[in-house]
């Protein structure tokens, strides 16, 4: 992979992820000898992700978040297939484990926005990143996540910080980044399996391809450790419950029943594309046209594992499973990173117009959207894939789904 051009810019998450940084970098001091300053930015965005957060909280209600709950009260600690064993076992570590997971995720919705800027400012100028995180933090999904009772917010920071941490180290292989970058995509794996197995296509072509041999091996030993931390107790809980054998195939008959590739064309399965395509639509059609400009320049390094992060899961989602829009966090913030790549060359005007119709359309959603009371599927498609990931559902507990308009002249709830 080709070395990424300029002085390597650094997280403050840790002191390790400090390397020497440049005249340009955010954390250059004004003059010899003066010490590095650490940006404002990024943790202010950070101050407000955490206020919206916590204003915009609700009851629980969506889809796995009571069985979460119940799990760790009963000291279970898996609900249905993969199970979740960490992030359970994680919210038990809290005497009320419903606000646990509320904390967890307000947790990972900050600091996701503020390692997204650090990553973003490895890729592309001080301004375009800094638009780039804002747009970052007020994905209408992606807030959603950080105010319900599952797992879905934990993939804002850890595809991400993984993806920082093998930059930093394509920059100085030092083994401090790799083995950082394997303990998170460890964790990450460990809080929601399924995006763990997409994200690790892009760790393991870094790891194989680009890191020496001595350290790829220890990389490699270190995150089948950690995995077997939380894989080991995850099958034992499934045996405990007698349920082994039903969660080994749980996940392939769900699978079946809305996969395209097994369905054909038929309303689930076209559903299935459109959980997908409506979302990801509406939260970044401004950017769309540049995230596929730079997605096609396989050539360059960072964009190829950039599709590495993303493709696995996007193919899975689209042609085998997708139940809802919190899904796509997973590939959120690579989806973002192209964009911002394209965007960093264009004209100022045209950045700033695009990143900032992307960001108030997220916003807008997520605070404005109300039901539209519609016999038309058009309408309730956006009703369902799009509204019931915003404030109005969690106040509302509103988590309709497109079947049931056929029973119903409308889905928008009554008045």
């Amino acid at each position: 992979m080709r070395r990424i051009a300029g002085p390597p810019f650094c997280a403050t998450l840790v002191a390790m992820l400090q390397p020497d940084c440049g005249t340009d970098s955010d954390l250059a001091g004004t003059g010899p000898g003066e010490p590095r300053r650490i940006p404002i930015y990024p943790w202010l965005l950070a101050g407000v992700v955490l206020l919206s957060r916590i204003l915009a909280a609700g009851p629980i209600y969506f889809a796995d978040g009571p069985s979460h709950v119940e799990a760790v009260q009963a000291r279970t600690y898996v609900i249905q297939p993969p199970g979740y064993w960490l992030f359970n076992r994680t919210a038990a570590l809290f005497p009320d484990p419903e606000r646990g997971i509320v904390l967890l995720n307000w947790v990972f919705s900050v600091l996701g926005v503020v390692v997204f800027y650090y990553a973003a400012r490895l890729l592309v100028r001080k301004g375009t990143a800094q638009l780039g995180a804002a747009v970052y933090a007020a994905v209408f999904y992606g807030w959603f996540s950080g105010d319900i009772h599952s797992t879905y917010a934990s993939q804002l920071l850890f595809p991400v910080l993984v993806f920082l941490l093998l930059m930093l180290h394509n920059q100085r292989p030092r083994l401090t980044y790799l083995l950082a970058a394997s303990v998170a995509y460890a964790l990450g794996a460990g809080f929601r399996p399924t995006d763990g197995f997409f994200v690790g296509f892009m760790f393991l072509y870094y790891v194989v391809r680009h890191a020496p041999w001595r350290q790829a091996l220890l990389a490699v030993a270190v995150v089948t450790v950690l995995c077997l931390v939380w894989l080991v107790p995850t099958l034992e809980a499934f045996t405990a419950r007698d349920s082994l054998h039903w969660a080994l195939g749980y996940s392939a008959e769900t699978t079946r029943q809305v996969s395209p590739l097994f369905q054909g064309i038929t309303f689930r399965s076209a559903a299935n594309v459109a959980r997908f395509a409506v979302p990801f639509v509406a939260a970044f059609w401004p950017l769309l046209l540049p995230f596929l400009k730079t997605a096609l320049d396989t050539r360059e390094g960072q964009v190829r594992l950039l599709w590495l992060w993303i493709t696995p899961g996007m193919a899975y989602l689209v042609l085998f499973y997708m139940s809802d829009a919190p899904y796509l966090n997973f590939m959120t913030a690579a989806v973002l990173l192209l964009a911002l790549k394209q965007l960093d060359s264009s004209k100022p005007l045209l950045r700033t117009l695009l990143l900032t119709s992307c960001l108030v359309t997220n916003v807008a959603v997520f605070l404005l959207f109300s039901p539209v009371p519609s016999k038309s599927l058009a309408a309730n498609v956006l009703n369902v894939f799009v509204g019931k990931y915003t404030r109005f559902a969690i106040r509302n507990r509103w988590q309709p789904n497109l079947s049931d308009v056929i029973d119903r002249d409308t889905l928008a709830p009554k008045r």
